[in-house]
This record gives structure tokens, sequence and C-alpha cells, in this order.
């Protein structure tokens, strides 16, 4: 008897050892990491160009191919998620999940929105920067660019072309106008970029396809609340039903808003143009800066144009990632 209860009183002696060292200590964290890849995809087609991506990070992007990647899916798609499982050990990602609210749900591209804000809210506190990505992107070189001066909150790039954007010298139209309204942009926060296709010189509107903020800033955690003071506004959205093009780029648009209210223009840095190429514009793009070689370029994007080998030949300028994509078009 003695023996049981010199055994119960050694284990509860023990036990609140562990307990008093677990709740003096600081709580355990997980170790941080320089930068986080991370994507949303939404179909078969999508997943199938992100891990096209996640390779060419493999082949191609040098030391960054040892940092973690994410896939983020729509909540309840089980389809989706039993593939990703699949493929997760090969592509080497987590796989994440995010919801859209049912009243988002109709307009082009909320998913990502939503995806971007828990993206960034998981990763603050463990990386210095995080890559939110388009699932069209393929690296060619390491992106030393992410790396971001200790001054930088956003590196980015405009947006190819003007389309819905406002001319720098003119003033703003009713839709950016309202929007700025809408989200409360001071004129102060307004500053010019200059399209890489059509060369226009606008108001500052950026792409949303690649992103690579300082999780500590929020500016991604804000782009929600952004968009829905767009979409549920009456004004805003009988502009944007009468224009499809408004309604296409409605959350880039309120992406803009949303970096403006919260970044100077001094945090923010245009990444070069090597980064973000549009090769489905490619023949578009002005003759005089257009590279000669895809392989001169660190990472380019596609925008899912390609499904067969004749699509991808009419841009071939035997570069060696072309081939490299050839091989892996969607079968």
């Amino acid at each position: 008897m003695k023996k049981t209860i010199l055994i119960i009183v050694a284990f509860l002696l023990i036990w609140a050892a562990l307990y008093t060292t677990i709740n003096q200590g600081d709580p355990p964290t997980m170790p941080k990491t320089k930068l986080i890849f991370a994507t949303y995809v939404q179909d078969k087609n999508d997943f199938h160009w992100a891990m096209v991506m996640f390779e060419s990070i493999d082949s191609f992007a040098g030391q960054y191919k040892a940092m973690p990647r994410w896939l983020y899916l729509v909540d309840s798609t089980p389809e989706m998620e039993s593939l990703a499982v699949e493929q997760q050990s090969r592509y080497g990602y987590q796989v994440r999940k995010s919801a859209t609210p049912p009243q988002a749900t109709r307009l082009f591209y909320a998913g990502k929105v939503y995806a971007s804000a828990i993206a960034e809210s998981e990763a603050a506190g463990g990386c210095d920067y995080l890559a939110w990505l388009d699932p069209d992107i393929v690296f060619v070189k390491p992106p030393e660019s992410f790396d971001l001066p200790e001054n930088i909150a956003l590196g980015c790039r405009p947006v190819m072309l003007q389309l819905i954007g406002s001319s720098y010298d003119q003033p703003p139209d009713s839709f950016w106008s309202r929007l700025y309204n809408l989200l409360d942009v001071p004129d102060s926060a307004v500053f010019p970029v200059t399209t890489p296709v059509d060369r226009a010189e606008i108001r500052a509107y950026f792409n949303a396809g690649m992103i690579i903020v300082r999780p500590e800033k929020g500016i991604l955690r804000g782009w929600p609340t952004a968009f829905e003071k767009l979409y549920t506004d009456s004004t805003m959205m009988s502009m944007v039903k009468s224009d499809r093009l408004k309604t296409i780029f409605l959350h880039q648009a309120a992406l803009a808003g949303n970096i403006l209210t919260k970044l100077s223009r001094a945090e923010i840095l245009e990444l070069p143009p090597t980064y973000n190429y549009p090769l489905n514009l490619a023949d578009r793009y002005p003759a005089d800066s257009k590279p000669v070689s895809l392989d001169s370029l660190v990472m380019f994007r596609h925008d899912g144009i390609f499904t067969t080998a004749e699509q991808l030949a009419k841009v071939d300028d035997g570069s060696k990632i072309l081939a490299w994509l050839m091989e892996r078009l969607p079968k």
C-alpha cells in the first residue's frame, strides 16, 4: 500500500513540475522563415498550374525552393481536397482551407481575396514576407527581389493594361471617385504608375496576381473589407453592372484602394519588369522592352491560356523554359 502511495505522490510531483515549467515559460512557437509562397486554387485547371508553379520553384528558384508553400482550397470541396492530399508529398506544400461569404461568391476572383486574408493572418509572425501568387506563375530564376528592403512593406507590379484604370492627367471618373470616397483614400495618397503593355500613366493600380507583403502590415487582411465596401454599395454596383471590365476587376480595384489607405508611396516597391511578365500579352508587349528570351526573366504569367502544344508553340522563342513548360501541359 505504501509503495502505491509513493508512486502516486511521485507522479503528482513530476506532473506539477512539468505544469509549472510549461506555464512559466514562453509558449512554443514555430521557427520563423524568410518567405512563404501561397496560392489559391478554385478548380482542377488552377490546381494543375499550381503544381507546375511549385515544380518551377523546385527546378529554378535556387535557395527559395526550401521556403514553405501553402495551397489554399475552396472550403467544402472533397474532390479537390483529395487531389491536393494525393500530390502533397510530391510538391511539398501544406493544404489549407478558405471560405468565401455567400454574398461574394457571384463576384469574379472573390475567392482569392478572402483566401489571401487568411494566408496573411496565418503567416503573421511566421515569416518576413508572404508571396501571394496566382497559380499561373512560372519561375525561371531565384526571385531575389522578393527579399524586400527593410523600409518596404509591399513589392508588386502595376496592372499590365490601363483598361479600367484612371488616367493620371485627368480627373478620376465616377468609378474611381466613388471608390476613393468609399475607402477613404486621400488625394495625397494617390501617385502615378505606368502600365507595362500599353504604357499608360494611371493612378496607382496594382496587379493582383503577384503581391509580396510583410504580413504584420495587414495589407491582405484589409482586402476583403475594402472589397465588401465596394460590392455592397448600390451606386458602385450600378456602375459595375453596366461595364463587364469593372465587374471582372472590381477585386483588383479594391486592392489598390486598400493599399493606398495603408501604405505611403515610400513603402511600396515596384519590382523589375523581369517579374510578372505577361506571356499571354506577349504579342502586344512593346518591342523595345520585350525580353529577347523568356530565359532572361525571373518569372512570368501565362493566364492559363495554354491547353495544347499548338497554343504554346505560337509564342515559342526557343527558350529552355518554354520547352520545359511544353512537357507540363494539361493531359
